[in-house]
């Protein structure tokens, strides 16, 4: 108590809380010095009573302008300036107990015991209700307490000077420490639930910040799919400036017809899952997103709490993950292409040199010579279809195609199995799937070549005797196994996350399996997954028609 004394700094709160509470001022200020004028004007002389009765109303206007005055200030955020004016007002309540210890005074020297019993009792009224009125702030209570009743005892105790005054001084005394006892632990009390009040405040104005910066959108939904709130990724996603443009709004706003049948189902099943959905902006461009829902119960309110991801960048990214990926094969592809290339090329150079060896010797055969440049052809058009090939693993496809697995491992090793075969790797195929599919046929080119690939490089690694790669397909199954001893366990686990690679030292850049993994499952509706057999790894490719 003696600490809180020392300083007043007091909440703004607090001091508001105090100086609006208008009816106990005035009550207590106004009211109840006429009653005590109009109880004791016969008996104390007349004079006194209007001066003291003047004072009062004085000090209690004087209350209500300083009052006001300070509230001004706290309300401009003005706190320092505030708590000075303040100090004033603790002055006008010294001065209004000081009038009432007076009148204490008055009544020991003119009134007699009933009319002392009489003003004892207005007294330990005025102290019980500004206890409750002044305890928020407890320089005030201590102040008007203090003043009020150490008067009254003063004037008991030497004016008085009889048994019934020592006894009702005793009375207000012991009175007046049950009143600050009280007081003090109400503010206490309520000091503590502002100090709460304070932290939720500054916790929930964390708590929106965080939401603030995060990449999802968070949006709250009514019962009825009204947006109750959104947070600053929310106001980005769709283009609005500020909270008021999307609150009160509908979720309907925001969503294409051919996505509201997939967002019901959606809220129906309840399931914990996010939904690929089409949204759109204020200016109806469309966007695709990763969405999220959860329902609440706050106080027997049903509320939905929708996150979204704005996928717009994430296919970007992946995009060019993608593009990066097909560069760093480029290198194996060229290298491929020079085995292709090289057993045609030396055919033709041996034709072409046989020709001219002819047409100096004058030794040519009509026949003969077409049957020559008919190889030369079929050269030619086996180096273009290689070209054509190659340019085929490349490309960015703009439209799905219809194909099957047995067509697109065929074309792959079109470009690889010499280059396979060329490092004594024994390459073992059982094609078995004439199911055809709608996909992206380059991409899924470019995932078997990769794993394909892998294989040669842990192979060669390996040094592993008798090498051999196994591609097979049935149904809507694709497998590719070596013989190379399988992944070790401790990282079967993280080879499909993106920039981990075992070979680092040779330039391995972590994407193939990353961008294989993405191109199957997001690409082209599938799964690819990997295991160990009895040989060695074994990855499968599962396309979902």
């Amino acid at each position: 108590m003696i600490k809180t004394l020392q300083t007043i700094d007091y909440h703004k709160e607090q001091i508001q809380t105090l100086l609006k509470s208008k009816f106990p001022a005035f009550s207590d200020n106004f009211i109840v010095p006429i009653i005590f004028f109009f109880i004791y004007k016969d008996i104390v002389p007349f004079y006194l009573l209007v001066s003291w009765l003047t004072a009062q109303i004085i000090v209690f206007i004087t209350r209500i302008i300083i009052g006001n005055n300070i509230l001004k200030k706290i309300d401009n955020l003005d706190k320092e300036d505030a708590n000075k004016t303040f100090v004033y007002y603790l002055y006008a309540i010294l001065t209004y107990s000081i009038l009432w210890g007076v009148a204490s005074i008055f009544v020991v020297l003119f009134a007699d015991e009933i009319y002392t019993y009489v003003f004892f009792i207005i007294i330990m009224g005025i102290a019980t209700a500004g206890m409750s009125a002044l305890s928020v702030v407890f320089h005030a209570l201590f102040i008007f307490i203090f003043s009020i009743i150490s008067i009254l005892a003063i004037s008991f105790i030497l004016i008085g000077a009889s048994s019934t005054y020592y006894l009702l001084a005793l009375f207000a005394l012991v009175y007046t420490i049950f009143i600050l006892g009280a007081g003090f632990n109400s503010y206490i009390y309520m000091s503590n639930n502002i100090t709460q009040k304070e932290e939720l405040k500054k916790r929930n104005k964390n708590f929106e910040n965080l939401l603030d910066v995060t990449m999802e959108a968070i949006i709250i939904l009514d019962e009825n799919h009204m947006i109750e709130d959104v947070n600053q990724s929310g106001l980005s996603l769709f283009n609005a400036k500020e909270k008021s443009q999307m609150i009160g709004q509908t979720l309907l706003k925001y969503l294409p017809s051919s996505t509201l049948a997939k967002l019901h189902q959606a809220m129906i099943e309840k399931k914990d899952e996010a939904y690929k959905l089409e949204l759109k902006k204020d200016s109806s461009e469309t966007f695709p997103a990763l969405v999220s829902l959860k329902e609440s119960n706050i106080d027997g309110r049903v509320i939905r709490i929708i996150t979204i991801l704005d996928l717009t960048k994430v296919k970007e990214k992946d995009r060019q993950l993608l593009q990066q990926s097909r560069l760093a094969q480029t290198g194996e592809m060229i290298s491929m292409i020079a085995h292709q290339w090289r057993q045609p090329l030396a055919a033709i150079s041996v034709t072409s040199s046989n020709l001219s060896l002819k047409v100096m010797l004058d030794d040519i055969d009509n026949d003969e010579f077409e049957k020559e440049l008919a190889l030369i052809s079929d050269y030619s058009q086996h180096l273009s279809k290689t070209i054509d090939d190659f340019r085929g693993f490349f490309k960015e496809d703009k439209q799905m195609e219809i194909t099957s697995l047995d067509s697109i491992v065929n074309s792959t090793l079109s470009i690889t199995k010499i280059s396979i075969e060329n490092k004594n790797i024994k390459l073992v195929t059982t094609l078995d799937s004439k199911n055809e599919f709608e996909t992206y046929p380059s991409e899924l080119k470019q995932v078997l070549l990769n794993l394909i690939k892998n294989a040669e490089d842990i192979l060669l690694e390996n040094k592993t005797k008798n090498p051999q790669i196994t591609i097979q397909t049935k149904d809507n199954t694709l497998i590719v196994k070596d013989n190379a001893g399988g992944v070790p366990k401790d990282i079967i686990d993280k080879i499909f996350d993106p920039y981990f690679s075992t070979k680092k030292e040779k330039d391995g850049t972590g994407l193939g399996l990353y961008m294989s993994k993405t191109i199957i499952e997001e690409h082209c509706n599938g799964e690819l997954s990997v295991t160990n057999d009895d040989f060695g790894a074994l990855f499968k490719i599962i396309i979902k028609v």
